[in-house]
């Protein structure tokens, strides 16, 4: 019996190992719960953070574009303007020289249309010579030209109005200080144009409204001025025409000499304005 007694411990104490050993080896299924809940939010998380990154790609590519087609409006948007202000100072511009040019035609009236409007170089050509009239001042009414012919060289002072075209000064160039406020004032200024009722000037009107085609150029409302003078001595007949274009001045000179059965004619026409 005392024998049996250790024996009976030994296997009981062999019973409590093995338990103990089976408990060890047994998952706990409160740790296994834990883990797995872990493991299954870290996936959860990553999963959230793919689609978050997914969803965030396309809107931000989204917003770009919409950047882009608003940037590419504003550019539109401003090139427009741009254009617009471009039409509209264009057009002002236009009114404004339009408005300047209705002012100068209501103020010029008559013969005064004639006069020359700018500093201008005209070159006359006949089939023997040239003739060169260059514009050099115009101040108000008044337009100091130089005339050459070959080595002649003539300063005409002229002085328009709106019935009147006057040489105040016709001579010869001596000194080349002739100007509008220096030159020789005549005694008796010589009328080639005076439109008035009692006029007695030697030159006449011929014609008006006259059109003429020459060197390739057509010229409107051409005012015709004529003058002649029959010889004291003799029965020669001197007949000088000038032909004015409005702008230009004298455009055309024409000198008929008739003597008996005889009749020479000299034309010079405008062939080029510089």
């Amino acid at each position: 019996m005392n024998i049996l007694k250790p024996f009976a411990w030994s296997v009981v104490i062999l019973l409590i190992l093995s338990g103990c050993s089976e408990d060890k080896d047994e998952p706990n299924p409160e740790s296994t719960v834990a883990e797995e809940t872990s493991v299954s939010n870290e996936n959860s998380e990553e999963d959230q953070t793919e689609i978050e990154t997914t969803t965030t790609e396309p809107k931000l590519e989204e917003n770009n574009e919409q950047v882009e087609d608003k940037t590419e409006q504003v550019d539109a948007n401003t090139e427009k303007v741009e254009d617009n202000t471009a039409t509209e100072k264009a057009e002002e511009e236009s009114e404004s020289t339009e408005s300047t040019n209705e002012d100068t035609t209501e103020e010029l009236q008559g013969v005064e249309l004639y006069m020359p409007e700018r500093q201008m170089k005209k070159i006359f050509k006949s089939d023997e010579f040239e003739i060169i009239r260059e514009v050099e001042a115009i101040e108000g009414n008044l337009v100091l030209e130089k005339v050459t012919f070959g080595d002649v060289e003539v300063v005409q002072v002229s002085e328009w109005t709106e019935s009147t075209m006057k040489l105040l000064f016709n001579g010869p160039n001596e000194s080349d200080k002739i100007t509008l406020g220096n030159y020789p004032k005549s005694a008796a200024p010589e009328v080639l144009v005076d439109k008035s009722a009692n006029s007695s000037a030697n030159w006449k009107v011929k014609e008006e409204g006259l059109t003429l085609d020459m060197q390739g150029q057509q010229y409107k409302d051409v005012l015709l001025i004529e003058q002649s003078i029959t010889s004291e001595t003799s029965d020669q007949v001197t007949i000088t025409r000038y032909a004015l274009g409005k702008g230009l001045g004298i455009i055309k000179e024409e000198q008929i000499v008739r003597s008996g059965k005889t009749e020479k004619q000299y034309i010079t026409e405008l062939v080029e304005v510089q």
